[in-house]
């Protein structure tokens, strides 16, 4: 998985790098493929929360009447696509207003909604509603699971009393209650990272807001133990303000995030690709950049799949006929038998404004197609949201297409 700008990246500050690498590698450097035929499957139902992948190659979502509900993919005997929406259970019953978490392996549900958790698993049909302790002061910022009955619950507040923002509740879901004895932590760290399924040792993430610093590290949660190695190092070095923007493919050894280089005495917001070898040494950093269109701009992952190896992005720096605000979505696709670990930028040829874009997004495997990205689009035309999906394999093509014929040129 090395190549030759992984080793020569981290000699270099970012900044350089991004000019540096067209040149670099100008015969194998990805480009935009903005003149593609691709275009989505139209669904015939109106989603009003975000999905999530499930069981059985499924999403779960909330529906109109605010329940839990799966959405299951078919297609019909005449070969049309369709779409079914099922309630998984009467509850919760409130709209939802915050975050939504989902454990596929326990088949449970989370969900945030004002002051109030709810909890809802498929298997045991067991539900729990409740308002924890300093709800009014913060809010519910991430969960994991330890077992298939215990939930380790992150609680984001401000309490200048006894100066902590990250509280840590352990959750059983066979007790069902939760209050101030089930604390494990009033600590500064923010865990970002489940190293192993239920397990303890967690990538972390910790700021000194006095200091103005920040550091990545390991943290078990059993023992409170903390370390660091030339990994964590390399990552605090780079992604001082990633945050949550940490997308980690273990297998593959490589993570997707954010950077923000110097440009003009100004923070920029950059997307950058690092790999590293077994021994989490001998790191590259390759920028998305490389694969942008002049005069256009990564402005956000708008979503990842589960696997990290396929990416959709929101460019900006288009302008309508009026000189109004436009953007497109770009495909991506991860791996390491591209010259930079990523693939050619397929950028879908549609254009979207500040209040016409993709809401809803989400990876998900289909039966038949594999890998798809459910969203839905506000209709022009009837200013009613619509669902569609994009099947990888049709994205995938793309970049195959393009590679081939880029290769037949290079042999002329």
């Amino acid at each position: 998985m090395t190549h030759r700008l992984a080793k020569i990246c981290p000699l270099l500050p970012f900044a350089l790098i991004l000019l540096l690498a067209p040149q670099i590698f100008p015969q194998e450097c990805p480009m935009a493929i903005d003149d593609n035929t691709i275009e989505p499957i139209e669904l015939d139902i109106d989603l009003v929360w975000s999905c999530k992948p499930w069981i059985d190659n499924k999403l779960v979502t909330i529906d109109h009447k605010d329940r839990f509900a799966t959405i299951e993919f078919l297609v019909d005997k005449n070969g049309k696509n369709y779409a079914k929406m099922s309630p998984l259970c009467n509850y919760p019953k409130c709209s939802p207003t915050n975050n939504f978490w989902v454990f596929p392996e326990s088949q449970t549900l989370c969900v945030w909604s004002s002051l109030m958790m709810h909890i809802f698993n498929n298997k045991t049909k067991k539900k729990n509603s409740f308002i924890p302790i300093k709800s009014w002061k913060g809010y519910f910022d991430s969960a994991f699971e330890l077992s298939p009955n215990d939930l380790y619950m992150h609680f984001y507040y401000w309490d200048v009393e006894d100066n902590a923002r990250h509280i840590y509740w352990a959750y059983n879901q066979k007790e069902k209650h939760i209050n101030d004895n089930d604390i494990i932590a009033r600590i500064s760290e923010k865990l970002l990272f489940q190293l192993e399924p239920y397990g303890k040792t967690f990538l972390a993430y910790e700021t000194d807001y006095k200091k103005h610093t920040h550091e990545y590290f390991y943290y078990n949660i059993e023992n409170e133990e903390r370390w660091s190695d030339d990994f964590t190092k390399k990552i605090t070095e780079l992604f001082f303000r990633a945050g949550r923007e940490v997308y980690i493919n273990k297998d593959e050894r490589f993570l997707v995030s954010v950077i923000y280089p110097k440009e003009n005495g100004l923070l920029k917001k950059k997307y950058v690709l690092m790999t590293w070898n077994e021994e989490k040494k001998d790191f590259g950093i390759f920028p998305l950049d490389a694969i942008v269109p002049n005069g256009r701009k990564m402005e956000m992952l708008e979503s990842i799949s589960d696997d990290r190896q396929w990416g959709v992005f929101r460019l900006e720096g288009y302008k309508g006929i009026n000189n109004e605000y436009l953007f497109k979505y770009a495909f991506v696709n991860f791996d390491s038998k591209y010259p930079m670990n990523f693939s050619p930028l397929v950028v879908i040829d549609d254009y979207h404004g500040r209040n016409d874009y993709w809401k809803n997004t989400s990876f998900f495997v289909h039966p038949i197609y594999g890998l798809c990205l459910l969203y839905t689009a506000l209709d022009r035309k009837t200013k009613k949201h619509k669902t569609y999906f994009y099947k990888m394999s049709d994205i995938q093509a793309e970049i195959d297409k393009y590679l081939l014929e880029k290769a037949k040129s290079v042999v002329k």
